[in-house]
């Protein structure tokens, strides 16, 4: 996985907003006008996601039990379907929910798992992110 990471390009150019973007840790506060079913925890890593047959590299943003959010180069679509692979191994299958442009190569992508597996899966990253938190 690690000699995916390093031989996948990078093209997402985070803008001026996103300074600080990898330091943030913890819990995402929610906004009034949030209608997530889940908290989110901040997960803050590159990441590849592979979309048909193309294989590039993001930048996950955060983490919930029913999905992730996360910052990709190109626009995405809500029905696009996706897999995740985080640099621990954790593979996940989403269907793009929604995707917001912040810049000519950065989206905000949020996905939900499309399987009961990888609803098991974000479960158990939330768990193991929660305990790393509550253990520092």
């Amino acid at each position: 996985m690690h000699q995916l990471l390093e031989i996948c390009p990078c093209r997402i150019d985070l803008p001026p907003g996103f300074d600080g973007f990898f330091e943030q840790t913890g819990h995402r506060r929610a906004e009034f006008s949030d209608r997530r079913q889940f908290r989110r925890v901040l997960l803050r890593e590159q990441a590849l996601l592979q979309i048909q047959k193309q294989l590039s590299v993001i930048y996950t943003s955060d983490l919930s039990r029913g999905g992730i959010c996360f910052l990709h180069s190109e626009q995405l679509f809500p029905g696009d379907r996706i897999r995740i692979w985080r640099s621990s191994g954790a593979d996940l299958h989403l269907v793009v929910a929604r995707c917001l442009r912040h810049g000519p190569r950065c989206y905000e992508c949020g996905a939900e798992a499309a399987c009961e597996n990888s609803r098991a899966t974000c479960a158990q990253l939330v768990r193991e992110l929660i305990t790393e938190k509550a253990a520092t």
